[in-house]
C-alpha cells in the first residue's frame, strides 16, 4: 500500500544541508550553532519536526547554554557569587539531561509494538543507539542527575548518532534507496518454537503436568509475542529515514503483517507445523481428502489462538503464506532433493489452511465490512492459478492445492460447483488462445504490409490478394448485413490526424 506524502520543513535538501554543516563543521563554532538553532525553531513555527530534529534542536540549546555558561564563568572570581555559579550549572545539567531524555524516549516509545511491553535496553540495543544514552537517560530519569561531563560526553555522542542515522541517509538518496533490507537486528523464534513444541508434547502426553508448566507455556507465549513486536520494529526500520510525527501509524498494518509473515516462514518449516516424520502429518491415508490428527491440533491450536487473539490477521496471512507453497513450482523437498517432491508436506499444509480457514468462519462477526471472506478469497485464487496450468502439470505438482480446493469446497456445494466448472473452461481458453496465435498472427502481418504498401484502403489491381478462411468468413458476414453497416477500418491521411488521448473516440 502507497504510503501518503510526507510534509517536510524544508524547500529542497540544500537547506537541510547547510543545517547540517552549520552543526558538524566546527561544534565550537556558537556562530554556526546559532545559525542552526534559529532556522529549525523557524521549521518547527510552520509544520511539525520529525522527531530527530526535534532532538537535534533540544541539544543544540543544551551545547549553547553550556558554551554561553563557561564564557560568564570565565570572567567570574571565585569569590564572587558562588550559589549563582551553582545554580546555573544545574541548570545546565537538566537542559542536557531532558534532551537526551526525550529523545531516547521519543525513538523507543512509538517501537513499543508488541502486545507485551519490552525493556528500553533491548530495543534501543535492536536500533542500534549507544547503551551510555539509555543509561543516562535511565540516571536521569531515576537516579541522581548525572555529572556535567557525562551529560556532555552524551550529548556529543547522540548529535554523532543522529549524523550517521539520521541526517546522511537522509541528504545521500543513493543510499536510501540501496536499503532494502532492516538494518536492525532480529533475534531467532526458532528456539522459542522449538521450547514451545516440547512444553506441548509433554502437556498431551500427560495431562497432570499441566498445571505444573503452565507458568513454563505463558512465558514461551510471552517470547513469540515479543518477537512479533521485535519483528515489527525490524519491519518498521524504514521510518528512521523521515521520524515524522504520525508517520509510523499509517504502517502499523503493514509493519504487522511482515512480522506474521516471517513467523509464518518458521511455523511452514519441517518440524513446525508439519512434522518431520512423515506418519504423523495426516489422520489417515485412507481417506480421499487429508485430515489433521487431533494430537497436531493439540500441540499448535494453543499459540496459534494466542497470537490470532493479538493479531486477527493471523489466520489470513497463514493461508496466504501456505498457499504460496501450494502454488509454487517446488516444493518441501524428501531429503534436500528437488526431484522429488514430499506430497506429505503439502497434504498436510492444505489439511492446516482448511482448518485455519474453518477457524476464521466461526469469527464471522470480525470479518470487516465489504471484504471478500478467506475461503471464498482462497477458492478465487486456487481457480485462478490452477486454470492458468496444463491439466498434466496439476496433477503432477499441484495435488496439495487441488486438496485444498476441495476441503474448501467440500461443505460448500456452490463452491464446489463454481470450482468445477471453472477449472476447464480457463484450462481450455488457454489453449485455445495459444492455437489462435499461432494460426492467425501472419494473416495479420500480411494484411497490414498490404494496407501501409497501398497507401489506399482499395488494393491495387496487379497487387497480391490474400485470400484466408477469415477472409471468407468475413465477407459472408458482411453480405448478409444490411448496407447501412458501418466501415471497417481504414487508413486516415496523415493531414487529418489530431492529437487526442488514447481511448477516446474522433469521428473522422
Amino acid at each position: 500500500m502507497m504510503r501518503l506524502p510526507r510534509r517536510v520543513p524544508w524547500v529542497s535538501l540544500v537547506e537541510l544541508d547547510q543545517v547540517c554543516s552549520w552543526i558538524y563543521t566546527d561544534e565550537n563554532d556558537v556562530d554556526a550553532t546559532i545559525l542552526a538553532i534559529n532556522r529549525l525553531s523557524a521549521w518547527r513555527a510552520i509544520t511539525p519536526l520529525p522527531h530527530a530534529l526535534e532532538a537535534t534542536l533540544s541539544l543544540l540549546s543544551s551545547v549553547l547554554l553550556d558554551q554561553q555558561c563557561t564564557a560568564v564563568h570565565l570572567h567570574w572570581r571565585t569569590s564572587d557569587a558562588p550559589t549563582s555559579k551553582n545554580t546555573i550549572a544545574l541548570n545546565v545539567r537538566q537542559t542536557y539531561a531532558i534532551a537526551i531524555v526525550r529523545l531516547v524516549n521519543g525513538l523507543v516509545d512509538p517501537l513499543q509494538l508488541g502486545a507485551y511491553a519490552r525493556s528500553i535496553a533491548s530495543i534501543a540495543a535492536q536500533i542500534g543507539l549507544p547503551q551510555g544514552l539509555v543509561e543516562l537517560r535511565h540516571a536521569a530519569t531515576h537516579e541522581d542527575l548525572p555529572s556535567l561531563e557525562s551529560l556532555r560526553t552524551g550529548a556529543r555522542e547522540a548529535l554523532v548518532w543522529l549524523l550517521h542515522n539520521y541526517f546522511l541517509p537522509t541528504l545521500s538518496v543513493s543510499v536510501s534507496a540501496d536499503r532494502t533490507s532492516p538494518p536492525v537486528q532480529l533475534s531467532l523464534l526458532a528456539p522459542h518454537i522449538k521450547k514451545y513444541k516440547s512444553l506441548l508434547k509433554t502437556i498431551t502426553r500427560d495431562a497432570s503436568l499441566k498445571t505444573q508448566l503452565k507458568g513454563d507455556l505463558a512465558r514461551v507465549l510471552r517470547d513469540v509475542e515479543r518477537w512479533v513486536g521485535e519483528a515489527q520494529v525490524a519491519s518498521s526500520a524504514d521510518v528512521f529515514s523521515g521520524w515524522g510525527a504520525g508517520e509510523q501509524a499509517d504502517g502499523d498494518s503493514e509493519n504487522e503483517r511482515w512480522a506474521l509473515e516471517r513467523m509464518c516462514e518458521v511455523l511452514l518449516e519441517r518440524g513446525g507445523l508439519v512434522p518431520i516424520s512423515s506418519k504423523k502429518r495426516l489422520a489417515s491415508k485412507l481417506k480421499s481428502l487429508p485430515a489433521l490428527p487431533s494430537s497436531l491440533i493439540a500441540i499448535w491450536s494453543p499459540l496459534l489462538f494466542a497470537l490470532k487473539a493479538n493479531h486477527p490477521s493471523l489466520f489470513n496471512v497463514l493461508v496466504f503464506a501456505i498457499t504460496n507453497v501450494l502454488l509454487s513450482k517446488t516444493s518441501m523437498p524428501i531429503n534436500d532433493s528437488p526431484q522429488k517432491k514430499d506430497l506429505s508436506y503439502d497434504l498436510c499444509l492444505a489439511a492446516w489452511a482448511a482448518w485455519c480457514v474453518d477457524q476464521q468462519d466461526s469469527d464471522a462477526g470480525m470479518q470487516t465490512e465489504g471484504a471478500v471472506p478467506l475461503r471464498e478469497g482462497v477458492v478465487i485464487r486456487l481457480v485462478t492459478a490452477l486454470g492458468a496450468q496444463e491439466a498434466e502439470a496439476i496433477s503432477e505438482s499441484r495435488r496439495g492445492a487441488n486438496a485444498l480446493l476441495d476441503l474448501l469446497s467440500q461443505t460448500h456445494p456452490y463452491l464446489k460447483d463454481i470450482s468445477a466448472s471453472l477449472l476447464p473452461i480457463a484450462q481450455s481458453v488457454k489453449r485455445t488462445d495459444q492455437d489462435w496465435i499461432d494460426r492467425d498472427v501472419l494473416v495479420m502481418e500480411e494484411r497490414l504490409h498490404t494496407i501501409l504498401s497501398s497507401g489506399s484502403t482499395v488494393p491495387a489491381e496487379d497487387s497480391p490478394t490474400v485470400v484466408t478462411e477469415a477472409d471468407t468468413h468475413i465477407d459472408a458476414l458482411v453480405q448478409s448485413q444490411p448496407e447501412e453497416m458501418p466501415r471497417g477500418w481504414t487508413t486516415v491521411p496523415s493531414g487529418s490526424w489530431r492529437a487526442c488521448p488514447i481511448g477516446m473516440y474522433v469521428e473522422c
